[in-house]
């Protein structure tokens, strides 16, 4: 597996780069996706959230049209978005990151999948000329016991400075291959 950025500036490629540190988050989501499930059974996974507490989320066994059961828990109603996020800390990234260092700018993302990739994507014009240095990918879950909505990041990775003027429209792109 590997991930890349990819920045276009006004429609045109600018900036690319490999990156590489998945959190422990994603890890313990992952593992628990593939967790061996059961129609009706209920898995449940502990994550550090973006405020730096933990909570447990929750995901149900393989569909079961009888008892109306998903993978994913009772998202209706919910707004579950996956944002790129965009800082400044360089602080190099560990796998027990939960955050970004110095978030300065945030946009939900759209994704795709396509030959054995899938590709997050968003829209930034910064209102004042910003250095970035780091960047995040964060999903947000349904947290067990309250329903309530928490942003988990899932990538870290600290970037060659890039700096993006005010005004100027750039896409952001986070491709995971999986080929």
């Amino acid at each position: 597996m590997k991930v890349e950025l990819a920045i276009y500036k006004n429609g045109k490629l600018d900036y690319k780069q490999k990156l590489k540190t998945f959190t422990n988050n994603f890890i313990k989501l992952l593992e628990c996706l593939l967790r061996n499930a059961t129609a009706g059974s209920i898995h449940q996974v502990e994550l550090v959230s973006a405020t730096g507490s933990t909570y447990y989320f929750m995901f149900q066994g393989v569909h079961d049209p009888g008892a109306n059961q998903y993978l994913a828990n009772n998202t209706s109603g919910n707004d579950l978005p996956c944002n790129i996020q965009l800082g400044t800390d360089s602080t190099p990234e560990s796998r027990d990151d939960y955050k970004l260092g110095n978030l300065v700018m945030s946009e939900r993302a759209t994704s795709s999948i396509s030959d054995g990739k899938i590709k997050f994507s968003a829209t930034f014009t910064p209102g004042s000329d910003q250095t970035i240095r780091e960047v995040g990918l964060l999903k947000d879950f349904k947290i067990v016991d309250t329903d309530i909505p928490m942003g988990i990041l899932l990538l870290r990775s600290v970037i060659a400075e890039y700096t993006m003027h005010a005004g100027t429209t750039y896409v952001v792109e986070i491709t995971i291959s999986f080929t």
